[in-house]
């Protein structure tokens, strides 16, 4: 069930002590720059930290977790911004540039109001699309269903059956994906037809890789 936090209010204290300002930056988002870091850990799961700084000073972070065993290019994201620096597109900005340029797709489980209000704006954005999928530790055992908004400005997924449901009621999380990406185009033709996780993986294994980093 989409639940609670992926954008957690802060009022910004320790956030300029954890380590100097890096040298080399990723992106550069709302006047901030954005720091990337890379920490494997055992087995088929990986940690990526990115800083949010503005000068000196540390004003967020991103941290990104691999969340399936069989995809390295989905990632769980919890992001925390200090107050002042909610609202002003940044949360935004880093998912469109990580998703868009960067090959990656974002998942989401626990949202506060606030990561609610920035996944509706997302729904919106036409260069993206949002999924729906069940808990699971393998992707290409999952059920994926897309999430569009409806007339009310809630999000709504719909399965197979053509059953529209809501996502923050159900178990399971959200997926951003780019439009016309490689895994969105084998969300679309093959996923619905319960094709084999064998024949999945072997046509989406070569594009399972981040770009540009």
């Amino acid at each position: 069930m989409v639940m609670r936090n992926t954008i957690t209010k802060s009022d910004g204290n320790g956030y300029g002590s954890m380590g100097d300002r890096p040298k080399k930056f990723l992106l550069k988002v709302g006047g901030c720059d954005v720091s990337f870091h890379r920490n494997r850990r055992n087995g088929n799961y990986s940690y990526y930290h990115m800083g949010v700084w503005d000068g000196g000073s540390k004003i967020g972070t991103v941290d990104l977790t691999t969340k399936y065993r069989d995809v390295k290019s989905i990632v769980a994201v919890a992001t925390h911004l200090a107050t002042r620096y909610q609202g002003k597109g940044i949360a935004h900005s880093i998912y469109e540039r990580l998703v868009c340029k960067h090959n990656v797709t974002l998942y989401s489980d626990n949202q506060s109001l606030g990561a609610v209000k920035l996944w509706r704006r997302i729904a919106m954005n036409k260069s993206m699309r949002l999924y729906f999928i069940d808990n699971g530790y393998e992707f290409f055992r999952s059920n994926v269903f897309e999430v569009m908004m409806n007339k009310n400005g809630k999000l709504q997924a719909t399965d197979y059956k053509g059953n529209v449901f809501d996502p923050y009621k159900t178990t399971g999380g959200l997926i951003l994906v780019k439009k016309k990406s490689p895994i969105d185009n084998m969300i679309q033709n093959y996923i619905p037809m319960r094709r084999t996780q064998q024949q999945l993986v072997n046509r989406f294994s070569r594009y399972d890789t981040w770009k540009n980093i």
